[in-house]
């Protein structure tokens, strides 16, 4: 992917998630695992996060409240534009977190449209890398697709 692209991709996503704020509860549990993510997010600077400092924090795709994951979303999706070798795991729990959801909502169910359709974008990006297998992707599809019809 060139550079303009990945510019594009970012403003894109940027744009779409504008409307989201950040949340008061960050974590569902009070266990040590999701104090740790409460704590770090809690002061969370998008400005000063590096895709290390998400990479580490990862699990609050999975730990996270609702409000949480919509919030953060655009902040590991990014950092996967940024640097999908720097990023990680995070790409593949992103897609996890989205197709595991599919049932109750929890964590996509606050998505609004236009978050649903960049969220779409970014896993076509995923797909352009080369690095995510089909049922993970067709998996994240599956579950999206339930959440435009809703």
């Amino acid at each position: 992917m060139t550079t303009k692209t990945e510019e594009q991709m970012k403003s894109w996503i940027k744009a779409a998630f504008s409307s989201a704020r950040k949340p008061t509860e960050i974590t569902r549990c009070p266990c040590e695992e999701c104090r740790s993510l409460q704590r770090f997010f809690s002061n969370f600077e998008s400005d000063t996060a590096s895709v290390n400092d998400l990479r580490n924090h990862e699990t609050l795709l999975i730990h996270g409240t609702a409000e949480a994951f919509r919030f953060f979303l655009p902040y590991f999706m990014i950092a996967s534009v940024e640097g999908l070798n720097e990023a990680g795991a995070i790409p593949d729990l992103m897609l996890f977190a989205i197709s595991t959801d599919a049932d109750d909502r929890y964590r996509t169910g606050l998505l609004a449209a236009s978050e649903i359709v960049c969220v779409n974008q970014f896993i076509d990006f995923l797909v352009a890398s080369g690095d995510h297998s089909d049922d993970e992707v067709s998996a994240a599809r599956d579950s999206l697709s339930l959440l435009e019809h809703k």
